[in-house]
């Protein structure tokens, strides 16, 4: 159960600051008052075209290496990369730093999302210490 809750809290992760910067539209145009609204919009853009595209990637590395560890190197590169964000003097670097993001966000919810329903109760079932480790999920 525990590793169910782990994955579900890294797609939170990815979905929320995937709209949450919606939210901040108006503070980035006054925080950035010389660029245009097309500038801004890549700040959106960037972090969508790298998560779509490291999606796929980063869930194949998760086959070939460890769910694990690319799960715990998307949080570092998601972290790093969000306080990067943070300390953005102009449009540019921003929209550097939130496609370094948008592929953090991936390797980190990669997992939560390729995750099946038989997949879900074998990790609940594996983890259950009251449970019998040899059933079956349904």
């Amino acid at each position: 159960m525990a590793a169910v809750l782990v994955a579900s809290f890294g797609a939170f992760l990815a979905l929320t600051d995937k709209t949450v910067v919606n939210v901040a539209f108006p503070n980035l145009e006054a925080a950035f008052p010389h660029a245009t609204v097309g500038d801004l919009s890549w700040i959106l853009n960037s972090y969508s075209i790298a998560f779509a595209g490291m999606l796929v990637v980063g869930g194949r590395f998760a086959d070939l290496v460890s769910r694990r560890r690319i799960f715990k190197t998307g949080l570092v590169l998601f972290t790093v990369a969000s306080g990067l964000c943070a300390a953005a003097n102009s449009v540019e670097i921003l929209i550097a730093f939130r496609a370094l993001q948008g592929a953090g966000a991936a390797m980190l919810a990669g997992d939560a999302w390729t995750t099946t329903p038989n997949e879900a109760a074998s990790i609940s079932a594996a983890t259950d210490p009251e449970g019998d480790r040899t059933r079956r999920p349904r």
